[in-house]
């Protein structure tokens, strides 16, 4: 196991990340949640990600991304603007270009009533969005959310690889906020001699 941290002092909080690199064998316990985490590391955000090539990668993209952000603020100015590296990770989303897609499979009137619950509490956000309920999108839809959302809520079984399968994913760029809230929804599968792989995976390597 392999475990990077960074961290960048405040006068208020300080804010720090874990990040954990895991072979084959150790993937399977739940890192971020264990206990020796939890009290040991109370503010440290843990976190996981498949390679470092993947987090080098996402540096390289993001800052590329904050780069331009920064260059357009400051047009005309002659001084070169030095960006911090962890501002690099961080994107905004507009929280109102959201999709919903809950209980696919029309079998879960419970998640049904939580969602229905939540559009009541949130009434100003959820009409915001676009979304579908007992049903999947067509797979033309799902590239459009890839393309012109930037959160995307999925309530149903498992992942949604059953509608939408992990390649496809792959195939798309996006920087979507993926909200998985299926039953083993982040479950990573073991390949043999391969490395293990799954749908948070799939979403970060199409770059959400």
């Amino acid at each position: 196991m392999n475990s990077s941290s960074s961290s960048s002092s405040s006068n208020s909080r300080p804010s720090q990340n874990l990040l954990l690199f895991l072979d084959n064998h150790l993937h399977i316990f739940p890192w971020e949640q264990l206990h020796c985490m939890t009290s040991l590391f109370r503010r440290i955000v843990v976190y996981r990600l498949p390679s470092v090539l993947l987090l080098d990668g996402m540096h390289k993209y993001y800052y590329h991304a904050s780069s331009e952000s920064e260059q357009q603020t400051n047009v005309g100015n002659n001084d070169m603007t030095l960006i911090p590296v962890e501002k690099t990770f961080y994107h905004r989303i507009d929280v109102d270009k959201g999709f919903y897609i809950v209980d696919p499979g029309n079998d879960l009137p419970r998640t049904k009533e939580r969602f229905r619950k939540f559009q009541n509490e949130k009434p100003d956000l959820i009409e915001k969005w676009n979304g579908v309920i007992e049903r999947f999108p067509t797979n033309d839809a799902i590239k459009d959310i890839f393309k012109s959302k930037d959160v995307l809520l999925y309530m149903g079984h498992g992942s949604g690889s059953q509608f939408y399968p992990v390649d496809d994913v792959q195939k798309n760029s996006s920087r979507l906020c993926v909200l998985l809230m299926g039953c083993s929804s982040a479950r990573l599968q073991s390949l043999g001699d391969f490395e293990v792989f799954g749908m948070p995976f799939a979403y970060l390597t199409c770059g959400a």
